[in-house]
This record gives structure tokens, C-alpha cells and sequence, in this order.
């Protein structure tokens, strides 16, 4: 079975302005990956369909230069001593 969230006709439709690109896209991805959670007969076909989802998501974001929530720095302290840490 082809689990495929998008096809190129979708990127291929939907609008040229980048925002709305993306809220096409993200709608028909989520509405197939939706239904094919409902059909799956295992978590774990459940769970790699929302990280398939999340990976295009993020993908189609960076493509169209939509950027995402700021990464904020972490310092952590472990043995007394401070550590940076970017995640």
C-alpha cells in the first residue's frame, strides 16, 4: 500500500504564495495521514506516519523559507561544571 502524504499534483495546484502553499499542503497531508491512521491495524504504522508527517512538514517549510519557532540555548549543569548546549 502507498502511504504517500502528497503528490507532485498537489505541490503542483496548490497556490505560488508561500504561506498559503504550506496551509495547502499541511491540510492534505493531514487529512491523508488522518485517514490512513484510521485504517492502520498497528501503532507502529500510526507513529511512523505522524514522524513522516512532521519530517514533511518541515521540509516543505524550510523549502518555501517559512521559518520555524526559535531554538533556544540550554545550559545544563552537571558536576558543577556548565555546560552549553544547542539542541
Amino acid at each position: 500500500m502507498n502511504y504517500s502524504l502528497l503528490e507532485f499534483d498537489d505541490y503542483e495546484r496548490a497556490p505560488d504564495e508561500p504561506h498559503r502553499k504550506f496551509a495547502t499542503l499541511e491540510q492534505i497531508a493531514r487529512r491523508k495521514m488522518n485517514e490512513f491512521i484510521e485504517k492502520a491495524d498497528s501503532s507502529y504504522l500510526s507513529t511512523e506516519l505522524r514522524n513522516q508527517y512532521t519530517a514533511l512538514m518541515i521540509g516543505i517549510a524550510s523549502a518555501l523559507g517559512i521559518p520555524g519557532p526559535p531554538i533556544q540555548k540550554v545550559t545544563l549543569k552537571t558536576s558543577g561544571k556548565s555546560t552549553k548546549h544547542s539542541p
